[in-house]
């Protein structure tokens, strides 16, 4: 019978994300796996000191004794994010449809072919943070994350996810990305897959204190720090249209879900 251990704690994972800078010790990239440099059977404990975060090629290749030790306490020692404004890339792969929410809002239909080679599902002051595309068939998405001051923390770019390596925290378990500013204070807590794009909780801003927030549900708009307006439920099937939701900050009336 394998021997049980201990989960290892949130906030031992969150030291040893930042420590690699929200990617592989090797090589990077912002999808991982932790591993104890000295195994757990030896230490029997988890420590931010012995724990490093590997992709899941080089987690195997060090499992499978293809990967010398010594390359993995090195990497740790010196993270390859380390001095690098923004993380390796991720790909993720696109599906032939997908499910797109925001908060309670839900856009259902394939978003391609005579409909448009572009769903602009988020655009801000003429500013896209949410869109889908169709490349040959396939889906793929496009996400930009701001802070408060219209800083970026992170973009998916056709598909391609990389972090800003100066974030606070930033995780991708599963199928549920989430990125904190600190304890407590959530910036993006989406789902992501090839399929489905759920953002539950995102912050998209195009100047300081103006831009959108999403969170339980809602859409709020916000200008110069104050929330100018709401909007709740809308849900739409086999959306037609090219644009989701678009807000002119300028603009303090409620903005329209539009279709062209």
């Amino acid at each position: 019978m394998p021997e049980s251990r201990p989960a290892i704690p949130e906030a031992i994972k969150r030291e040893v994300r930042q420590q690699c800078y929200f990617g592989c010790a090797i090589c990077g990239m912002p999808f991982f796996q932790y591993d104890h440099i000295v195994e757990y059977s030896e230490v029997k404990e988890h420590t931010a000191e012995n724990l490093v975060l590997l992709c899941p090629h080089h987690h195997s290749m060090k499992t499978t004794g293809k990967l010398d030790n010594e390359i993995v306490v090195n990497a740790k020692e010196k993270p390859y994010n380390a001095q690098r404004e923004i993380t390796s890339n991720l790909k993720i792969d696109g599906a032939k449809v997908i499910d797109v929410k925001v908060g309670s809002s839900n856009y259902k239909g394939d978003f391609s072919g005579e409909r448009g080679e572009v769903f602009r599902a988020i655009v801000v002051d003429g500013q896209d943070f949410l869109s889908i595309f169709n490349e040959n068939g396939c889906l793929s998405v496009s996400v930009k994350l701001t802070d408060e001051n219209a800083k970026t923390i992170l973009e998916i770019d056709k598909g391609e996810l990389k972090v800003w390596t100066d974030s606070w925290d930033f995780d991708y378990t599963g199928q549920e990305m989430t990125v904190r500013q600190s304890v407590g204070n959530v910036l993006l807590s989406m789902i992501l897959t090839s399929s489905k794009v759920y953002v539950n909780k995102g912050v998209f801003y195009v100047s300081k204190g103006n831009g959108l927030i999403i969170q339980k549900g809602q859409i709020n708009m916000i200008n110069n720090s104050v929330v100018v307006g709401v909007i709740g439920d809308i849900s739409i099937n086999g959306m037609g249209g090219s644009i989701g939701f678009a807000y002119d900050i300028n603009n303090r009336s409620l903005p329209d879900w539009i279709y062209e």
